[in-house]
């Protein structure tokens, strides 16, 4: 029997493609984006299979570092206490949003549009895409149209972050509306899964990064060029650098993935 195990195909341990496995990358961005949406059957969208949350946020700061024009990136406060120590390694310069309201133990969202108000044109803006990845405070999804409304006047660029989908609602579909209607009128994005805590896969460390844009010869096959930009990051994180970090809780050459 051992041997059997050994040599059965789904334990087979050849290299995947520097983007991963096609088959998960499709139905990765098909959980968080809709099985009917236009960025998947327009070709809009182009997904990498990463390690996990850290990995894929990590991967997606070091590529809009390298390749978005605007260099601020604003986070909520509070958040994930591995968004602050991130960012500064990709080499962008991170500010704050109001996100928590203390004395009601609920969303500031006069504080989030404020600060979100005043954030520079373009800036990138990190958004827990539901459950809050801290405190559990989500805006309705009226108040995610604001939100959404007040971004594309300002031309301010989304950054998803997925690690709870179904913790909200219970359900994987309704807990990613807040992500469509962004991308329903026209908005581009990039969105970091993690399935650690909502798949049990904590050991096997498996998230992907989508980046989603309007433009058809851009989003593909622009993997081709994804490969060249982000091969040696990708390579990186996987065998070096994001292993350890929330062991540690510092940032370490060795470094962990949620």
């Amino acid at each position: 029997m051992p041997s059997l195990a050994l040599h059965a195909q789904s334990r087979l341990k050849e290299y995947l493609p520097i983007i991963g496995l096609p088959d998960f990358n499709k139905l990765s961005a098909k959980l968080i984006f809709g099985d009917a949406s236009p960025t998947i059957e327009e070709n809009l969208m182009t997904t990498v299979q990463c390690l996990s949350g850290t990995g894929s946020f990590s991967v997606g700061a070091e590529f809009l570092a390298k390749h978005y024009h605007q260099r601020t990136k604003y986070i909520p406060q509070p958040t994930w206490g591995n968004h602050p120590k991130i960012i500064p390694i990709a080499g962008l310069p991170v500010k704050t949003y109001h996100h928590y309201d203390p004395s009601t133990r609920g969303l500031n969202f006069q504080g989030l549009l404020e600060d979100l108000g005043s954030a520079p044109i373009g800036a990138i803006v990190l958004l827990h895409a539901c459950a809050h990845n801290l405190i559990g405070v989500d805006p309705t999804l009226e108040l995610w149209e604001q939100i959404r409304q007040l971004m594309r006047s300002k031309g301010l660029f989304p950054f998803f972050d997925s690690a709870h989908q179904s913790f909200a609602s219970g359900s994987l579909d309704a807990d990613q509306q807040y992500v469509r209607i962004f991308i329903a009128e026209g908005g581009e994005c990039l969105a970091a899964q993690s399935y650690s805590k909502n798949m049990r896969l904590y050991g096997e460390r498996v998230g992907a990064l989508n980046i989603f844009c309007w433009i058809t010869d851009i989003a593909f096959p622009r993997p081709l060029d994804l490969q060249q930009n982000l091969e040696d990051k990708v390579f990186i994180y996987g065998d070096d650098n994001i292993m350890n970090l929330e062991a540690t809780n510092d940032m370490s050459p060795r470094q962990v993935t949620r």
